[in-house]
């Protein structure tokens, strides 16, 4: 069943983050019961509301200040598993020192639940992601194997910087 993996970036400074670029490797999932790798698939990346093609180099582009973008890979596995392994890097225009003088303060994961659609009046058409952003790995994969669903937290929107 195909999944999304996705990334937020949000600009907390007072300059733009031109041409921020976010690269990824394969993540690497394995089966819940044997420990064994499995294959993964990208089936479509997503940047914004904007489908390009498949690729784990995410172009968000320029990002103004208290501005945010979110992207989404969709991926699919050959079986059930869990994420062991997922790392990646960002770089953006070397303007005013590139990464010496960068503010780029740090990743936050979070585990996303679901890619929802916020519809308010005055909200865009890109994704938001529906997160939970407490519960430690143990007890996460202790409800994912009594076949339940890890409880929402909070809604990343894509329109809204500086709100959960």
């Amino acid at each position: 069943m195909p999944f999304p993996l996705g990334v937020r970036v949000t600009n907390v400074g007072f300059g733009t983050a031109n041409n921020f670029q976010i690269n990824s490797a394969q993540p690497t999932i394995v089966d819940n019961k044997q420990g064994l790798a499995l294959d993964v698939a990208l089936l479509g990346t997503i940047v914004s509301s904007q489908t390009i093609p498949n690729t784990l180099l995410i172009p968000f582009g320029n990002v103004p200040p208290n501005g945010v973008s979110q992207a989404q890979w969709i991926m699919a596995t050959s079986l059930s598993g869990r994420f062991i392994s997922f790392t990646s890097t960002f770089t953006h225009a070397a303007d005013l020192g590139g990464q010496l003088t960068s503010l780029i303060q740090g990743v936050t994961t979070y585990t996303l639940l679901h890619a929802v659609l916020v519809d308010l009046p005055g909200r865009d058409q890109t994704p938001d992601f529906l997160i939970n952003e407490s519960m430690n790995r143990t007890a996460m994969q202790a409800v994912l194997d009594g076949g339940f669903q890890p409880p929402a937290e909070a809604i990343l929107e894509s329109d809204q910087p500086l709100t959960k």
